[in-house]
């Protein structure tokens, strides 16, 4: 279940609504089955990266544009242009401590408090 991160998501969508309606048990449920799994993969790598200043996996990849060559009288000039071979960043923003701590969601910033403090990520 940890190593789906919408899983995870599921999980605080269903403890913010317990929130909405004012549902305690709902709230409580979701949250206590999130601390019941282990962390979930990606907030793992997302604190790794933030803590350790390492980038997180697929967040240092820049588009990567191959250099334009320079205009010149061979044949190869007029042929088409190769295959681009520009690189899509992650879907997911850089980690930042405001996108990880001042989340949307009261649930998921929660979540992200417990497990940074959890001693299993850091060992």
């Amino acid at each position: 279940m940890s190593k789906k991160p919408s899983n995870v998501r599921f999980f605080f969508q269903v403890a913010d609504l317990g929130i909405e309606l004012k549902n305690p048990q709902l709230r409580d449920g979701a949250r206590a089955l999130l601390s019941l799994v282990p962390p979930d993969v990606e907030t793992v790598q997302r604190l790794t990266a933030l803590f350790h200043n390492r980038p997180a996996p697929n967040q240092d990849k820049d588009a990567q544009v191959p250099a334009a060559s320079p205009q010149g009288t061979s044949p190869e000039d007029s042929a088409p242009p190769a295959p681009s071979t520009v690189t899509t960043p992650a879907l997911i923003p850089p980690p930042t401590v405001e996108n990880i701590f001042f989340a949307a969601s009261p649930s998921e910033v929660l979540y992200n408090l417990e497990v940074r403090f959890d001693s299993q990520v850091w060992n």
